[in-house]
């Protein structure tokens, strides 16, 4: 089987290309970025090449997608319309037209929304709430791919994942493990939020299903390792599987007030605090797919990955 992959130096692409190269699948391995790739192409709107990339491809997972635009000059939404939904669009049309039977596209929790409530979770059928230009470009790239579905023989999986970590990860989940690394005392003791998040294998694993499955013709699935954790549990898991020392201390309600009303640090503090749950085995059991890692065990590999780092 030849499988396409888009985003391909990204954290996600990259892991997803060595877990399928075990599988022992033909790779191909598109790039925007790297000019000496065997499968470059700067512009996903512009089919040039593309029918050639796509020609005998039987899947294409497309991760690839503009999640920051650091050009304030420019309108923000449409530099995310530009890859995220017409990228998308085009990159659909063209496996079409070369005959592509399977298009699985990562997708972003984020459209669901950035929170949920104590005690509700985020279902397959969840309202919609992009909160941000890039939730809703993600959203929008979605209802296009659907309707192309529709049109014609392309099956189209959808997938949203929530936070990803794993070997290789980077941002907020890096920083957050080097804190714990170093002992820095962290005030989180009394967070008593959930948050479900997803090891980066398990997701790889879900997308293989997705691959064949039948279940997963035309749906919009929501993935997430089996069980949330509170932040306060996420750090001592990863205290525990670093061999690290970590101090967590108590503070009062209206420092994360304060907190949460700095700009520049509104977005870590909801991440932080707020819960962002969702029903992963509402997916498993679609699909009839259960995911092979537990958060613990995901922690303690990419740990290993981490202590590995000079």
């Amino acid at each position: 089987m030849k499988i396409v992959i888009t985003g391909s130096s990204g954290f996600v692409g990259r892991n997803l290309i060595n877990y399928f190269q075990k599988s022992l699948f033909e790779i191909i391995a598109l790039q925007r970025k790297n000019q000496k790739c065997p499968y470059f192409i700067r512009d996903l709107n512009d089919g040039k090449n593309l029918s050639k990339i796509l020609s005998g491809a039987d899947v294409i997972i497309h991760c690839a997608s503009k999640v920051h635009c650091f050009d304030k000059s420019k309108n923000d939404l449409d530099e995310y319309r530009k890859v995220n939904v017409m990228g998308t669009k085009n990159l659909a049309k063209y496996a079409i037209k070369n005959g592509v039977k399977r298009f699985i596209f990562i997708s972003s929790i984020k459209v669901n929304g950035e929170s949920t409530a104590n005690g509700e979770l985020f279902k397959i059928g969840s309202k919609i709430n992009p909160v941000d230009n890039y939730a809703l470009s993600k959203y929008e790239a979605e209802k296009e791919l659907l309707e192309l579905s529709k049109k014609s023989r392309l099956e189209v999986v959808i997938i949203r994942p929530t936070l990803i970590y794993g070997p290789g990860v980077k941002a907020n989940f890096l920083n957050l493990m080097k804190l714990i690394k170093f002992g820095f005392p962290l005030p989180f003791k009394n967070i008593k939020n959930k948050r479900s998040i997803l090891y980066i294998e398990n997701l790889a694993a879900l997308i293989k299903e997705c691959i064949t499955s039948k279940y997963a013709l035309n749906k919009i699935l929501l993935a997430a390792d089996p069980m949330p954790l509170s932040t306060n549990d996420l750090i001592q898991l990863i205290s525990k599987t670093l061999q690290s020392k970590i101090l967590l201390f108590n503070v009062p309600d209206l420092f994360w007030d304060i907190f949460s009303k700095i700009p520049i640090l509104k977005n870590y503090s909801s991440r932080l605090t707020n819960s962002l749950e969702v029903d992963a085995l509402e997916t498993m059991e679609l699909l009839k797919f259960k995911m092979p890692f537990s958060s613990e065990k995901g922690l303690i590999k990419t740990s290993n990955w981490f202590k590995k780092l000079p």
